[in-house]
């Protein structure tokens, strides 16, 4: 288990019970500012973000630092990985596209016009949700916006994911959407009645687990 802090540092935990903590390790300035993402692949990367504009990639067992991709001119806000690929974005409002064989940005997807809070990726399909409520989703092989999905009455779109073949939307009107994206159709609204709603992910067996500034985690039977 690995979680980033708001004094930048970066701490992995050992859940087994045989280790007693022993497996646990810490690293006092992963970033000059706060952590505000962390990913890991399947192939066993560990990738951050902070405030202070960089993504780092990490040995996730020694947790020492690999790469140092300083490409965005303000806070990161959001990560995800797909096929030896970062998509990271920010405040300015733009995605971009690592190749981690190499470091090196190779697209940048400028399709937003506020900072983009939250990243999911779904085959072919990069959604991104942004602080203006507009959602936009992405063809990762010709980088062309498909679409724009609006729901949130311009109220900041803080997290989203895919369960069961659908889309799903939170944010600060605290109101989960389900959404059709061919149609850009919102299907159903969830509404939680517990204010801003900040994370969102699938919990499999049809469950939604979300997360809300003032009640912590919950799940819906979807």
């Amino acid at each position: 288990l690995f979680a980033g802090y708001h004094d930048g540092s970066l701490r992995s935990f050992s859940l087994s019970p045989t280790t007693n903590g022993s497996g646990n390790r810490s690293i006092a300035a992963a970033h000059t500012g706060p952590i505000t993402a962390i990913c890991v692949t399947e192939d066993k990367r560990l990738y951050t973000s902070g405030e202070d504009g960089s993504i780092n990639e990490w040995d996730p067992r020694s947790l020492r630092r690999k790469w140092i991709l300083p490409g965005h001119r303000g806070r990161v806000n959001a990560l995800c990985t797909s096929g030896g690929k970062v998509f990271s974005s920010g405040e300015e409002g733009e995605i971009h596209v690592w190749d981690m064989s190499t470091g090196r940005c190779v697209a940048t997807y400028q399709d937003h016009n506020e900072h983009i809070l939250a990243l999911c990726l779904g085959r072919d399909l990069l959604y991104s949700a942004a602080r203006d409520g507009i959602i936009k989703v992405v063809d990762t092989s010709t980088g062309q916006c498909l679409r724009s999905l609006n729901g949130h009455n311009r109220r900041p779109v803080r997290a989203i994911c895919l369960a069961k073949g659908k889309l799903y939307s939170a944010g600060d009107d605290g109101a989960i959407l389900e959404w059709d994206v061919k149609a850009a159709k919102i299907l159903r609204t969830i509404s939680s009645g517990e204010g801003s709603i900040v994370g969102l992910t699938s919990g499999g067996h049809g469950k939604l687990l979300y997360a809300s500034a003032e009640e912590g985690v919950k799940y819906w039977d979807i």
